[in-house]
């Protein structure tokens, strides 16, 4: 059901109706979890960007760390309370759009996919992966980032989250 609903949701962008940036990027491990999202981070701060990261504690811990003293002018929330009920998900975009709306350009972070989550989770979160999409087709200059950790994730997950993301960076596999 998850590719049907990005299948929808690529069509609407080709078409260019959506401003709004979902890209997936694949890391392999923590050590290269704050290599891929940091940067991203740090790139949001350099440009005074509201910033929201939604990550589990242990991810959450690192990118704070990360950052040292910059981690003050990012927010951040526990994806396991959060996406604990992914449909919950959307919404917690939503608030920070709206929060953010006359500050311009705004990200975030968000892995609602992380090991351990039960089958019914997953399926769940892949796709509300799929309708974010959809939610923010005419969302201006909302970049998402979403990683996903290929060294824990079956490749089923791999493959679904290429489908639900418009903007995939290095897929596992690729040179």
């Amino acid at each position: 059901m998850g590719e049907r609903v990005a299948a929808e949701a690529a069509g609407l962008l080709s078409e260019g109706l959506a401003r709004f940036s979902h890209e997936v990027a694949f890391y392999s491990g923590l050590g290269e979890l704050e290599r891929t999202v940091v940067p991203f981070v740090r790139e949001g701060i350099a440009r005074r960007e509201p910033v929201l990261v939604a990550l589990v504690p242990e991810k959450l811990a690192i990118v704070e760390h990360a950052l040292g003293a910059d981690a003050v002018r990012a927010d951040f929330v526990d994806m396991s309370e959060l996406g604990a009920n992914p449909a919950c998900i959307i919404p917690e975009w939503r608030r920070f759009l709206e929060d953010t709306r006359d500050a311009g350009a705004v990200r975030g972070v968000g892995e609602p996919v992380w090991p351990g989550r039960r089958e019914v989770e997953l399926d769940e979160a892949e796709l509300h992966e799929a309708l974010l999409n959809l939610a923010f087709d005419n969302a201006e200059q909302f970049s998402l980032l979403c990683p996903y950790d290929t060294s824990a994730l079956d490749e089923g997950v791999v493959h679904e989250a290429c489908a639900a993301h418009p903007h995939v960076n290095a897929r596992p596999g690729d040179p």
